[in-house]
């Protein structure tokens, strides 16, 4: 038989064997992709490439190094980073370890970070060089305690005394750890924009978050076979480009990770990488559209571009469908009801203007209520509301807020 079906137990015990069988983990989205896929490439950043197979064994050594710290079963490991591999790897790492990623938004003020910090209790914290090297974030680690793990990119010269994620994964086993997951298990606190007030805490579990990676897919019309090429210009701490990423790696797509947006790169990048799907906001293809060197790239590789956030001008859309690429669909959820919940579908994008979001995706029921949590029919005016198995396990830390957003059920 072949090997990718025959191999043996991971090297782990026959307990935690046993434990994995039925299992739904984070985690095991790259380790069973990486027996699927081996030496495909899975993450671009620049010059640099990983395969599934690197990229399993990279996260498998940081997995076992957060162990060997001692950090034990639902712990939080906070993680302040900007896109890039190094943040892939340990985020990856963190869920293998049965530990809960909490990501935080890097553009979030000082005071901010620090409230996030406090209320999910991190005392790990993976960090870029960069953002370490600015004295008001050392001083709100050194007050509170927080060891911080540096991940090292081109250019950054990390001081000596601080371990980074490049050395963590340099030595270990790369073997995935014996770790006992429950499905409903915790796995990431995500942390709202706080427009009404302080930030609130997100749960979800692997299982609401593995919900939606097939769904997505699907609706997105990739596949083993297809070997997509998904963008990442998106940040990562936030679901939408995480749900990106983790459904991508689940049938074996390559992301192109860029550090922010810039028009012209993405452009370049694009035509270097033969960029098939391209998930950005409408003011970004906006930008794409008016830039200078649009007219000289070859785009023929993108077959779809997904936008979110809000809906499109009937004439920038239009302009796009017939200058840039040939479909457009919006998706859209929330932290809350991790995405995507929504989908107004490719084929549709020529017949409906304006504030339509679409049906609901195939994990998904969708309703519009009204203030007393009666569902509306067509022409009436009411919230749009969710129903499904990617919805959050509820606030942190927040009963009350979590009953009142489902009260109606």
């Amino acid at each position: 038989m072949p090997t990718a079906i025959s191999s043996p137990r991971d090297a782990a015990s026959p307990l935690a064997f046993a434990q994995r069988i039925a299992r739904v983990a984070l985690g095991d989205v790259i380790h069973r992709a990486a027996r699927r896929f081996r030496e495909r490439i899975a993450l671009i950043e620049g010059e640099h490439r990983m395969s599934y197979s690197e990229l399993d064994a990279a996260s498998n050594r940081f997995a076992h190094h957060l162990l060997g710290l001692g950090l034990a079963s639902g712990e939080r490991v906070g993680m302040l980073c900007n896109n890039s591999i190094q943040m892939v790897v340990a985020m990856l790492g963190i869920q293998k370890a049965g530990l809960v990623w909490v990501p935080i938004n890097t553009a979030l003020s000082v005071d901010a970070i620090g409230y996030i910090l406090a209320h999910a209790e991190v005392r790990h914290l993976v960090i870029d060089t960069a953002l370490h090297a600015r004295p008001e974030l050392q001083q709100l680690l050194d007050g509170a305690g927080i060891a911080p793990l540096l991940c090292v990119l081109d250019g950054d010269a990390p001081p000596p005394h601080l371990p980074t994620v490049a050395q963590a994964i340099a030595q270990g086993p790369v073997t995935l750890p014996d770790v006992h997951i429950e499905s409903g298990q915790l796995a990431l606190i995500m942390y709202t924009s706080g427009t009404t007030g302080r930030q609130k805490g997100v749960m979800h579990s692997h299982a609401s978050v593995h919900s939606v990676l097939m769904s997505n897919m699907v609706e997105w019309g990739s596949s083993p076979d297809r070997n997509d090429v998904w963008s990442s210009v998106l940040p990562l701490f936030h679901c939408g480009q995480h749900t990106v990423l983790m459904s991508a790696l689940t049938v074996g797509g390559t992301l192109v990770i860029l550090r922010g947006f810039d028009p012209g790169a993405v452009l370049g990048a694009i035509e270097r990488h033969k960029i098939t799907v391209m998930v950005g906001l409408p003011m970004m293809y906006g930008a794409l559209l008016a830039h200078p060197q649009r007219p000289t790239r070859d785009l023929s590789s993108l077959r779809l571009c997904v936008y979110a956030m809000a809906p499109m001008s009937r004439t920038l859309l239009l302009r796009l469908l017939d200058e840039f690429c040939p479909n457009f669909a919006l998706v859209s959820g929330q932290t809350e009801m991790y995405p995507g919940a929504t989908i107004f579908e490719a084929h549709e994008q020529r017949k409906r203007f304006g504030s339509y979001w679409g049906v609901a995706t195939l994990v998904n029921e969708v309703a519009v209520m009204d203030d007393d949590g009666g569902l509306l029919g067509p022409g009436q005016v009411g919230e749009i509301v969710f129903r499904g198995p990617n919805v959050m396990l509820g606030y942190y830390k927040d009963p009350e807020a979590t009953a009142q957003v489902q009260r109606f059920g």
